[in-house]
Parts: C-alpha cells; structure tokens; sequence
C-alpha cells in the first residue's frame, strides 16, 4: 500500500484514495490508519476515503477525517455510501433496514460537525481548514436524485455499465440543476489495468481478470495497453464524466506499480501534456 502510494504520487496522478471494507475474511488494511501512513508518500493533491456511512458513528467519523485532514495539505474528499452487505451491518452494530434513514442522519452530522458546527451540544477539533468534498455513491434511483441533493458529485460504481451510467449522470446534473447544485466533479470508478503489451494481457492480465470473482464485471473493467486505455478514457470523457477513479484488481504487486506508471502516461495522452 505505501509502494502504491509512492507510485501514484510518481505517476503524478490526480488524487490518492482507499475504500472501506468490515469484517473482511481476508486482509484489509483499514482506511483512516492506513490512509494517514500513504499520506507520508504523498503531497498536496487530494486525498480521501471511501466510508460506509450508516456503519459509523458520525462524530467518530468527523474526528477521524479531521485529523486526516490535518496531516497532509491536500483538499479531503469523503467517499461516502449507504451500503449493502448485511454481514457488515451486522458486525458493525447497525441496522440495514434502516441504511437510508442512517445515511442522512449521519451525513447531517458529519458536515455539520466537519464546517465547525455544534451539534447536540457536541463539537470537534480539528475542523479541516478547507471545506470537506463528499462524494456520494449510489446506484438506485432515489440515491442517484439523493446524491444531487446533498453531496457535491456522485459516484459511479465500477460495475454500472457505462451506457446505463451516462443516463443516470443526466437525472443527477438535472437534479443538480433544478436545485441550482452544481456539482464539483463528475468521477467514475473503473477496475482496470494498464499492459504493457499484448502479451501481458493474454499471459497475465485476463487470467487475474477470470479470477477475481463478482466484484470485477469483465464489461465494465478497462484492460489495454497505453493508448488503448487512453482512447477508454476518451470515450468516458465524452459521455461526460471528468475523473475515472482506477482501482486495480491484478493480485501480483509489481504489475499493479506499474500499471500506475503507465497510468501516468494515459492522464498525458488524454490531457495532451507534453
């Protein structure tokens, strides 16, 4: 994970995030220490977390972004979704029925408390010096319309098709219209990797592809080499989105720090930087 950080960084990548996972069966580093140890390789980019929201209690949650928010000089950006993995509600003390109910109360809060407010008598220190970006993930409709009301972009899953997506991203920008919100980013996440050749592709990278399980739609996951991710790239900045969140799905460390290379060479094709 520090590797990856060092290596996004040196890829001079637009921003550094992490996810959220609970009760895993596997090893998974959680996001606000191991966040706060990836800051030492970073620098003044943004920087955030994927947070399930109706799992954690908001002022916690506040206390830990402002505190990230205070080791590094980057703009945070809070990830935040309802979840929906009963097993997780479960371990972590929270109701699923209630995940909507919980997602907005606990939005609520966490802004409130991240601005500098009061709430219920109870304040937090530090409060970010600069304004806290939450990003809403959402796949339903009503999330979608929930995403436009009270977040500042909304979250594209790296499962949802990208034809699908493009007309759900017209009902957000017009709810985002209709409440005059405009939004501060329009962000999708694609798993994917960048080759170096064709043969990479064929001798490693579609048999990690084959075995990476549900989480990793083989429709939705970008795989090619330079130029072909660039032209991916292209495609979705022209349906209208302008940030594509990479999260890669290769098991074999030293193939995923240097995809993040030649990621970097993408964002220059596509940006047209010399």
């Amino acid at each position: 994970m520090i590797d990856r950080a060092a290596a996004i960084h040196a890829a001079d990548l637009d921003a550094l995030f992490v996810g959220d996972h609970h009760a895993t069966a596997q090893p998974y580093f959680q996001n606000v220490p191991i966040l706060a140890r990836m800051l030492g390789e970073w620098g003044d980019r943004p920087f955030g977390a994927l947070f399930l929201l109706p799992m954690w209690n908001p002022v916690l949650l506040a206390e830990q972004i402002g505190t990230l928010a205070a080791l590094a000089p980057g703009r945070f950006i809070a990830q935040v979704c309802v979840g929906a993995q009963p097993e997780q509600f479960r371990a972590m003390g929270a109701d699923a029925q209630r995940r909507a109910t919980l997602f907005e109360s606990h939005l609520d809060t966490l802004t409130r408390l991240l601005e500098g407010e009061k709430v219920d008598g109870v304040a937090i220190a530090p409060v970010p010096t600069e304004s806290v970006e939450v990003w809403i993930g959402a796949e339903a409709p009503t999330a979608v319309e929930r995403a436009g009301r009270l977040g500042d972009a909304w979250l594209v899953s790296p499962n949802t098709r990208l034809a699908e997506a493009t007309v759900q991203l017209g009902d957000y920008l017009e709810t985002c219209a209709d409440l005059d919100r405009p939004p501060r980013a329009t962000p999708i996440r694609r798993n994917l990797h960048v080759a170096e050749d064709e043969r990479e592709l064929d001798e490693q990278v579609r048999p990690a592809m084959a075995r990476a399980g549900p989480g990793v739609d083989p429709e939705t996951t970008l795989i090619g080499t330079i130029d072909q991710i660039a032209d991916a790239f292209g495609e979705i900045s022209a349906l209208g989105f302008d940030t594509v969140i990479a999260r890669h799905f290769m098991d074999d460390p030293g193939a995923v720090l240097d995809s993040y290379a030649r990621l970097g060479e993408v964002r220059r094709l596509v940006l047209d930087l010399d």
